[in-house]
């Protein structure tokens, strides 16, 4: 299952977006860790999964590009109006389109991580990235943000429709 929508026909944002996923897929699993890892110094543990994160300090794009993907389309789908800024911006469209998709997924991966299953998922692809049990964390969660996101969209529509 995949997150998609009719119009969604932003090439200049879908080439930002795929241009900027190596400088921000890192971010992802570096919050789900800090949040797990502070956790379980807090409560005075260790665990096999928290020994493993303390050693990740790479990984492949591939393990969480689906659910970069699927954050992007939603964003896509929530916020490309595909307005060019005013004459007298000192930005350009790129430049605001960037702007906007940094700002929104450094916030959203903040909120996601606080959800107990997304963060697990993302700590889980990573550290058994390449394994079924890495394939089965990211297929996860995928499942999780597009389900999560197509309630967004629907409960946005119903909204849009109650205003006319």
């Amino acid at each position: 299952m995949t997150l998609s929508f009719a119009g969604d026909t932003n090439p200049v944002l879908k080439n930002l977006q795929n241009a900027k996923l190596g400088n921000l897929h890192f971010y992802m699993f570096d919050r789900a860790r800090y949040r797990y890892l502070t956790a379980a110094k807090l409560i005075g543990i260790q665990t096999p999964l928290s020994a493993q994160l303390t050693e990740v300090n790479a990984f492949s794009i591939e393990t969480l590009r689906s659910a970069y993907d699927t954050i992007a389309t939603y964003f896509r789908f929530t916020h490309d109006n595909c307005q060019v800024p005013l004459p007298f911006s000192n930005q350009s469209y790129e430049e605001v389109l960037e702007t906007a998709w940094s700002d929104f997924y450094y916030s959203e991966i903040n909120d996601l991580v606080e959800m107990d299953d997304i963060a697990l998922a993302i700590l889980r692809a990573v550290c058994a990235e390449k394994t079924n049990a890495g394939e089965v964390a990211s297929d996860y969660l995928v499942l999780a943000l597009t389900e999560k996101y197509q309630a967004r969209i629907e409960y946005l529509k119903n909204e849009a429709k109650k205003q006319i």
